[in-house]
């Protein structure tokens, strides 16, 4: 798996998407409500577009590392060179650092960097803050973009509504105004099974999250775990794994608006405790130690072929369709997560956004959007997704043929991108302080130090008292 799954690991993983991360830097949240788009129309006497109009200068952009999204831009470098005349300088640093570099650079009299990429949960507390530049204008100027550029109609409405638009003088998403673009890669949780053991045992693919559990005990025979799962004191433990049943349980996380002091959680409710207690009974037939299992070991478990059926994000575990690096690459499958009463789940929206900051100057903010425009293409976003299997950003990404039959996860990838549910908290700055207070809990409750009930109530106590802390809730 290497570096294909190395930036979500444990909470003492350098590079992990974890509680301690997020915690350092505070950041918020996004999901956007809008379906306005942004017109590609201009006037007849705009110039054509000129795509070595910021020939001379020097674009730098800054990524996570560890999902290999920056492989694709590396090997481009020379292409858009010679194509734009720009010269492409890329820093990837591991999500803690990035997260906190991002907050240094933005606030800084002008920023180091051109090109920023913000996970979607942060995305009320940068681009809510004012931080970024609205694209409305590059979009829709033919001298500046592309006539095959194709914004909005090639991404999928959620992640518009995700990590693009977004209401600043409200504070609220939606909107006319366009402050990112989706990228570098998108992405939310699908299901993968073994065909060969489901068929084998007699057992259908598993509709409902009781179905789920009783295949998976059923599987866990000769030396083969039932499922795995983030079990670890883990932000995608609650994202992935508790937030997959909870949603398609049919819960409701939150009540009431923070504007309104009313912000509840329902975390100690009925639906909440059946989600931690079904995650316990999937802890029995799950690897030894799942207890302390990020993705990156429920990942590699799965590749060996130790592991029948698994959640996870599509943009990591689809490396588990590479026979390179998987032993079952032959012998799986993929689907949208289960749901209660035989209907498909709602996965968690997961993904990124690229925006230019707002502190920089115009000739600077103008090279970054040729730049930004060419790695947020569809062309590149095929070359990225089939050489590096990162989720695309773009419709027809996941509906292409060739890559489909290369990779035959990848249209179920794009039906869970379509479906996917925005994480409720992700409304304020807030959110991962409370996903990690939950993981924590949770993951006591998984490795057998509480039970599934006291789990739920200790974090809505915790819940509770930070969002009274911040004003969300009287």
């Amino acid at each position: 798996m290497k570096d294909k799954v190395r930036a979500h690991a444990t909470d003492s993983s350098d590079n992990g998407v974890n509680r301690r991360d997020f915690l350092k830097v505070g950041a918020a949240a996004a999901a956007v409500a809008g379906a306005s788009s942004v017109g590609m129309a201009e006037s007849a006497s705009a110039a054509a577009y000129n795509p070595k109009k910021f020939a001379g200068t020097t674009v730098k952009i800054l990524l996570v590392d560890g999902e290999r999204d920056q492989e694709g831009i590396k090997d481009k470098i020379s292409y858009i060179q010679k194509t734009h005349g720009i010269k492409v300088e890329v820093t990837a640093l591991a999500l803690g650092a990035q997260l906190e570099k991002i907050q240094s650079v933005l606030r800084a009299s002008t920023s180091e960097y051109d090109i920023i990429d913000n996970l979607g949960f942060t995305v009320s507390g940068v681009v809510g803050g004012g931080l970024f530049t609205k694209l409305n204008d590059y979009i829709a100027n033919k001298e500046l973009t592309a006539p095959t550029y194709n914004y909005p109609a090639d991404f999928p409405a959620g992640q518009l509504d995700y990590t693009s638009r977004y209401d600043v003088a409200n504070n609220k998403f939606g909107g006319k105004d366009v402050y990112l673009i989706p990228g570098m890669h998108s992405g939310s949780v699908i299901m993968f099974y073994r065909k060969d053991l489901l068929s084998a045992a007699g057992i259908p693919v598993p509709k409902s999250w009781d179905d789920y559990i009783d295949a998976a005990r059923k599987l866990n025979t000769g030396g083969v775990s039932g499922t795995t799962m983030i079990a670890a004191n883990d932000v995608s433990l609650i994202l992935v794994d508790w937030y997959a049943r909870f949603a398609s349980m049919g819960g409701k996380l939150m009540s009431g608006t923070p504007g309104a002091k009313n912000y509840k959680p329902n975390l100690n409710g009925a639906t909440a405790v059946r989600a931690v207690q079904h995650m316990i009974d999937c802890a029995e037939v799950s690897p030894k130690g799942v207890g302390s299992f990020g993705f990156t070991e429920s990942v590699d478990a799965f590749s060996r072929g130790d592991v029948a059926l698994m959640l996870c994000w599509s943009t990591i575990a689809g490396s588990a369709f590479n026979p390179a690096t998987s032993k079952v690459a032959s012998k799986i499958g993929a689907v949208q997560i289960p749901g209660d009463a035989n209907t498909t789940g709602r996965p968690i929206r997961g993904g990124w956004g690229l925006g230019i900051p707002k502190n920089l100057p115009k000739k600077r903010k103008d090279a970054a959007w040729m730049v930004m425009q060419y790695i947020t293409s569809a062309s590149f976003d095929k070359y990225q997704m089939d050489n590096y299997q990162t989720d695309p950003n773009r419709r027809s990404t996941y509906a292409d043929a060739a890559l489909n039959k290369k990779f035959p996860y990848l249209k179920v990838a794009g039906q869970a991108m379509e479906n996917a549910k925005m994480l409720d908290v992700a409304l304020i700055p807030e959110c991962f302080e409370l996903v990690g207070e939950a993981a924590r809990e949770f993951n006591l409750a998984i490795i057998g130090s509480q039970t599934a009930k006291q789990a739920c109530a200790n974090a809505q106590a915790s819940w509770e008292k930070i969002l009274k802390r911040a004003g969300h809730l009287a």
